[in-house]
């Protein structure tokens, strides 16, 4: 008689996953969808009289867990980008923080030339000691806290690069402030997504972080920005404008994946023509990015850091206001 060997689970592998579960759909009228296939089938029940029609304001509800999801992407929100909490309704989130501008070069009128993404390996500089100590205070702050569910979780932050290091972002306080580990998630979903949309479409990148400037949450990310920008054959047109809040908690494997193939398709679909799109002038160039891949005060990706009373800071100036704070 042989003997029956059983398997188990290893600890680190955590707990078996659950079976996906259906959840019928909410009666016409009330429905808010967050998801993209959500709204698809929203879509088809206005079509078919079963909804109303969305507005926009439906979505500066909060309609998750305060520190859950913020955000918003051109007209419509994904999973990953609902609104969540009140303090983000509007741009309150710019309250309190310096900024981190990643937009390319500046122009004389305060244009910016956005960036051009290329392809590159991460640099491997070393963080910072007192850097890489505000990530660790950081990641203590939210394991302890809610919006972690994951119990085999060993980091609560990393730091977040506002351009990826792929896309050669520096490693340093200028580029990459410390931030929960599932906004970072958030983020390399969209740095994904323009890999592939660089394949099909010229594009252009903007990048904002709004860190907190002074109390118990200093130098963390309070939020972050991206917006992308689509040629049509004759100008950049906005395609995407997406909010992330820096201290978020879990997110989807769904959430994800939407929010990839959302940014990937950006170039397939007609684009909307915003006004004010923000684009002047050229782009920094390959070799510009090659040259400031160690640095942010070396980069010419990297403009400038703005202050909460509005004072502009570039170059060393910068890094010595963004270093105090950690």
């Amino acid at each position: 008689m042989t003997s029956k060997l059983k398997s188990r689970r290893s600890a680190s592998m955590g707990p078996a996953p659950t079976k996906k579960i259906k959840i019928a759909r909410t009666p016409a009228g009330i429905v808010k969808p967050t998801g993209m296939r959500t709204r698809r089938q929203h879509a088809a029940d206005v079509k078919a009289g079963l909804a109303q029609p969305l507005k926009w304001d439906d979505f500066l509800l909060p309609s998750r867990t305060p520190g859950a999801h913020i955000g918003s992407t051109g007209r419509a929100v994904s999973d990953s980008q609902a609104v969540s909490a009140p303090k983000f309704i509007g741009k309150s989130y710019k309250t309190g923080t310096f900024r981190l501008h990643w937009k390319g070069l500046r122009n004389a009128s305060g244009g910016t030339s956005g960036i051009t993404p290329f392809l590159t390996t991460r640099s491997d500089k070393r963080w910072t000691k007192s850097h890489d100590l505000k990530r660790r205070e950081f990641s203590d702050t939210l394991l302890k806290g809610k919006g972690f569910t994951n119990p085999f979780a060993k980091h609560g932050a990393e730091n977040s690069h506002l351009i990826a290091g792929s896309l050669y972002g520096p490693n340093d306080v200028l580029s990459a402030p410390p931030a929960s580990i599932h906004q970072n998630t958030e983020w390399l979903a969209i740095e994904e997504g323009i890999k592939q949309l660089m394949k099909t479409s010229e594009v252009r990148l903007k990048a904002t972080g709004y860190v907190h400037e002074s109390g118990t949450e200093q130098g963390r990310l309070k939020a972050a920005r991206y917006k992308i920008y689509v040629h049509d054959g004759t100008q950049f047109n906005k395609a995407f404008d997406h909010v992330s809040d820096g201290a978020r908690g879990n997110i989807g494997k769904s959430d994800v994946k939407d929010l990839r193939q959302q940014v990937a398709g950006l170039g397939t679909t007609p684009l909307p023509v915003w006004p004010g799109n923000g684009i002047s002038g050229n782009a920094p160039s390959l070799s510009d990015a090659k040259s400031g891949h160690e640095s942010s005060i070396q980069s010419k990706l990297f403009t400038d850091l703005k202050t909460s009373v509005a004072q502009v800071h570039q170059g060393q100036a910068a890094l010595d206001f963004a270093n105090k704070r950690y």
